[in-house]
């Protein structure tokens, strides 16, 4: 990999972009071997260019087909692996650490310690970008590793990203109730978060001369803007955009800056460029999350608005639209379930789109093949049942319900648990098994006492034998 902390030089720059659109080529055609080679070069050359290293890992599981485990007899290919790396770290040789990391990771790309000794390598080099790729990485088979939040929202917080570092504090907090410390911690961000807005606001003024903005200078040209390289990120990558017109990369930022700014719509605008620009399916998959995220926000808009003014023609044609973001949703994900074959979530999240249309035949096998994903198995396993339910198949139905609470956390997912156990109460009274009926809406009240009509039914059956 490049020296530790030089930038590339333009040559390497130009050569790992060329190594990249090859990538794209090679993995057009499902050369996954030529695919990979290509894109490691180019994360190489470019160390923190973070489209690099997407393209790269998604290669790699495609080569997989999205298996979770990577080759087979890995523990001893990737001995020589964790050899280089115990030996890059003790010398604090970033780049070396780096490439041995990349390396393991064409072994298994989901493996847990390949990933954290990228972003050890990242954020020594002050990769920040590609440092939270790899964390979030090592993170989806570690969800409920303290150390492994403690040190992302540690990350986060450094970079002053303050929002998400509260979110991760939050989920460790779940995780660990009795820790005075977190919420010590959660106050001392968010009095970061107060001192950083409080210092912008100010810096907006230091000029003496410096007024606000009328709508006339905005109109002329005349309102203070960020002209200068490094003043604001947005400015800068729109320049860079304008510099180089026909690279992917600055685009994938900006809508990556402008989806987290909550500018949607602009923000898919611009992913769809890069997506056209690249030729990349991965850009293009995140295009069409950005798409469906701002035709959400749009529906949901909509039917609060509705709501809010009691409008009855105004909440159908907000139903309707929802309805037709289902419709978009389920093309999107058919295409992705042929795509990604092995990938779980795909089909989850299909299968729940079209039993939310009660399209259960073609939402049943699909939330089967999802319980087979130890991540998803609770969640699968309740819409399987609900599934059931639709098709008149109750045995069957209670039989998903009664396994789904073998593996549902009541801490961490009361919803599904209320629901669960408010559907085995509804079974059971129907085939007036009261006791039974009673037990499962106790343990609904016990969690959630206002949940749906648990209450009044539980009520109802003092006087049932």
């Amino acid at each position: 990999m490049a020296s530790d902390h030089a930038p590339p030089s333009d040559k390497d720059r130009e050569i790992a972009k060329k190594s990249w659109q090859h990538g794209n080529g090679a993995l057009s055609k499902q050369n996954f071997d030529l695919a990979i080679q290509m894109y490691y070069q180019a994360a190489t050359k470019d160390p923190g260019n973070l489209l690099y290293r997407q393209s790269l890992r998604g290669a790699e599981r495609k080569k997989y087909n999205d298996n979770g485990t990577g080759a087979s007899m890995k523990g001893v290919k990737l001995m020589g692996v964790k050899g280089r790396i115990k030996k890059a770290r003790g010398k604090s040789n970033w780049a070396e650490l780096d490439g041995a990391a990349e390396e393991g990771l064409k072994i298994d790309p989901w493996d847990t310690e390949m990933n954290l000794a990228v972003a050890d390598a990242a954020e020594a080099r002050e990769h920040f970008e590609v440092a939270k790729f790899a964390i979030d990485a090592a993170l989806a088979r570690n969800k409920q590793d303290v150390k492994l939040l403690t040190r992302y929202a540690n990350l986060l917080e450094e970079l002053e990203e303050f929002e998400p570092a509260l979110v991760l504090w939050g989920q460790i907090k779940k995780l660990t109730p009795d820790d005075p410390n977190i919420d010590r911690k959660m106050t001392q961000i968010h009095t970061s978060k107060m001192i950083a807005k409080t210092g912008a606001d100010e810096g907006k003024g230091t000029k003496a001369m410096q007024q606000e903005a009328t709508a006339y200078d905005e109109a002329s040209g005349l309102a203070p803007s960020a002209d200068g390289p490094g003043q604001d990120p947005e400015s800068d990558l729109r320049r860079q955009i304008r510099k180089q017109p026909e690279d992917p990369n600055p685009r994938v930022r900006l809508a990556d800056l402008l989806f987290k700014k909550g500018k949607l719509k602009e923000a898919a605008v611009t992913m769809k460029e890069a997506a056209e620009l690249s030729g990349d399916l991965s850009i293009k998959e995140r295009y069409e999350d950005m798409m469906l995220a701002d035709l959400k926000a749009e529906v949901d808009a909509s039917k609060q608005k509705a709501r809010k003014l009691k409008d009855e023609k105004r909440l159908e044609r907000a139903k309707k639209h929802e309805a037709q973001l289902t419709e978009k949703e389920i093309e999107i994900l058919t295409r992705r379930a042929e795509n990604h074959p092995k990938n779980m979530r795909v089909k989850y999240d299909l299968g729940t789109r079209l039993l939310a249309r009660r399209e259960v035949a073609q939402a049943i096998p699909l939330l089967q093949q999802a319980t087979t994903d130890n991540r998803l198995e609770s969640d699968a396993r309740v819409s399987l049942g609900e599934a059931f339910l639709l098709d008149g198949k109750r045995p069957l139905a209670k039989r998903q319900f009664s396994n789904a609470l073998e593996k549902i956390d009541v801490q961490d997912q009361s919803d599904l648990f209320c629901k669960c156990h408010y559907a085995l109460g509804r079974l059971a009274e129907e085939a007036k098994e009261f006791r039974e009926a009673e037990r499962h809406y106790s343990e609904v009240l016990g969690v959630d006492y206002g949940y749906r009509d648990a209450n009044e039914r539980l009520t109802g059956l003092a006087g049932e034998d």
